[in-house]
């Protein structure tokens, strides 16, 4: 009976050790997520740029006027779709999602017809460059 007792408190400490551990991991991915959100809002800069960013980055986006598509690209650079959440305009929102998961069914509820087949266009060459056409 003693052995059996000494097991459950052996198990019982590395119990505690993962609870700790995952604790602080979701502690951690909590302020990752806030920073992420903090540095894609507009008022994270000083001042908004016209110019948009060659390479953008997704802190350079919070500060061009063409935010939502700033971040749009860095999402589809990194293939992020998690990204695309931060984006506020629903057809500017769609196209990323719909670039990244490559679904022409969000490219056909765009309402910004130039959009829409902006949209198509990039998902045809995304199928086509990975089968090396």
């Amino acid at each position: 009976m003693k052995n059996k007792k000494s097991n459950f408190e052996k198990w019982k400490k590395y119990f505690f050790v993962f609870v700790f551990l995952f604790l602080v991991s979701l502690i951690f991915a909590a302020i990752f997520l806030f920073t992420l959100k903090k540095i894609t809002e507009p008022e994270f800069c000083d001042n908004i740029t016209k110019n948009y960013p060659e390479h953008p980055n997704i802190t350079e986006c919070a500060c061009t006027e063409k935010r939502d598509f700033c971040i749009g690209d860095v999402a589809e650079i990194n293939n992020d779709i998690n990204l695309c959440y931060q984006i506020t305009d629903p057809d500017i929102k769609n196209f990323c999602i719909a670039r990244i998961s490559l679904d022409r069914n969000l490219c056909s509820r765009l309402l910004d017809e130039g959009l829409r087949g902006a949209c198509l266009e990039s998902i045809e060459l995304k199928i086509n460059w990975s089968k090396g056409l």
